[in-house]
């Protein structure tokens, strides 16, 4: 049974014009609600009342809730579902029953305890879309549903992702009161020209004051988001963000490499030529500087685009790379139990409509065989520094990486992209600094 949670918050007070990532601006969501509006006058002047009456019913009532109330009532119903005392299309896969007796993994459990079981988690995850954005009742509403549904005794980590311009004190401490203890913050440059080319509507004295806020708050385990190979960015640049993040002296730091995807506003300016983005060659030199800039400061790569303090690595994230099981709820958001990998819908009025009625919001489901779950294996173990865990692997699937990819992993080892290497006293098989650059392709050879 998972030991994570992931929940999405699709709103942003603006999408940023790189972002790929299902989450929605609020002038969207009020041209969105506006459209349906649209829709009902059209109706009404066809004299289709009926049809009318069931679009009104259906959009249940704009006037007084919005699509944001809305999603929010059906996310935190979303959660509460997954209690399986509430919830039993859980029964089948989560625990067995005989004569009104459960085991969940190796313990018992009477017809009347499994009423007052509650699953244990150790790292929740909000993400977005910009989380920030939730209003005080907002995010006690989700603190509610979470405390409910599920026993936090045991957690390490619950992080919200936030941005400069939506940190204030009084979130803060409704985000402490709900149990965060991990704050995620894109900052993504502290360059003023580069954060409006992105589309970013905070700046970097803004950045610097919602860091120095979380500070005073006593929140001691911040993440700052940055990112490289921009639209016109010069080395030098990217250096001044970097010295700048370190003085700041966050306890993580992730950086990554500006990809541009299709669908969004870069996407087109890209496409028409009009998007200047710095060399390959010059995105490797960022990428290394970095490396052995943060190195220097006490920040160790644990993941191809990860730097953390000593023990202050992101522990829901490397659920993801260690392939673990783990819950998604909300618009869009991917889970994977039972081996079975599962997301949710994408339309807002979907997504609400299945929740509220009690129908499914899963819209795809993928069953992860061995071979596919192999493979993931040793994919997500090469995004770590430490590299796939040999005892592990074969503790999982009953046979050593070698033993499969004999040919594969010797010609990687002769041509410099893997290596064999001991770490505490278990053995891996990881990436060289080579193999990093070109991990795409290495990883690829094991299809």
């Amino acid at each position: 049974m998972p030991s994570s949670l992931y929940i999405h918050i699709p709103f942003c007070v603006k999408k940023c014009d790189y972002c790929d990532f299902l989450s929605f601006g609020m002038a969207q969501l009020e041209e969105k609600e506006s459209e349906n509006y649209k829709k009902i006058n059209i109706l009404n002047e066809k004299n289709d009342l009926n049809d009318s009456k069931n679009l009104l019913n259906e959009l249940n009532d704009f006037n007084s809730k919005s699509i944001r109330t809305r999603y929010m009532k059906a996310l935190c119903k979303e959660i509460e579902n997954l209690n399986i005392s509430n919830d039993k299309s859980h029964c089948d896969n989560d625990f067995t029953s005989l004569q009104n007796e459960y085991y969940i993994g190796n313990k018992h459990y009477g017809c009347k305890d499994i009423k007052n079981y509650k699953t244990k988690l150790k790292t929740i995850f909000i993400g977005g879309g910009t989380p920030s954005i939730l209003n005080l009742d907002e995010i006690n509403m989700l603190g509610v549903a979470i405390k409910k549904t599920f026993d936090l005794s045991e957690l390490e980590e619950f992080t919200i992702e936030v941005n400069p311009e939506s940190v204030d004190l009084e979130k803060i401490l409704a985000w402490k009161n709900i149990g965060v203890n991990r704050i995620s913050m894109g900052v993504q440059s502290s360059t003023d020209d580069e954060l409006q080319n992105l589309g970013r509507i905070h700046s970097w004295e803004m950045a610097q004051s919602a860091y120095n806020i979380l500070r005073k708050a006593r929140i001691n385990n911040i993440n700052i988001d940055i990112m490289f190979s921009l639209p016109n960015q010069t080395f030098e640049q990217w250096q001044n963000t970097i010295e700048n993040i370190i003085k700041l002296n966050p306890e993580h730091i992730s950086a990554y490499s500006l990809i541009v995807e299709e669908g969004t506003k870069f996407y087109n300016m890209y496409e028409n030529g009009i998007l200047n983005l710095p060399s390959e060659e010059d995105d490797r030199k960022m990428y290394h500087y970095l490396i052995n800039r943060l190195m220097k400061d006490g920040y160790y790569q644990y993941e191809i685009s990860n730097f953390s303090k000593k023990n202050r690595e992101c522990r829901h994230n490397l659920v993801y790379w260690n392939a673990y099981e783990y819950y998604g709820v909300g618009l869009g958001a991917s889970g994977y139990v039972n081996g079975v990998r599962v997301s949710n819908y994408t339309d807002f009025d979907k997504y609400i409509n299945s929740v509220m009625s009690g129908d499914t919001t899963i819209c795809t489901k993928e069953l992860i065989d061995n071979k596919q779950a192999e493979f993931e294996k040793i994919m997500l173990g090469f995004r770590l520094n430490k590299g796939v865990d040999i005892v592990n692997f074969k503790n999982k699937f009953g046979f050593k990486p070698y033993q499969k990819w004999e040919s594969i992993i010797d010609k990687w080892i002769r041509l410099g992209g893997l290596i064999y290497a001991s770490e505490d006293n278990r053995d891996y098989l990881r990436l060289t600094d080579y193999g990093r650059d070109i991990a795409n392709t290495v990883i690829s050879d094991f299809l």
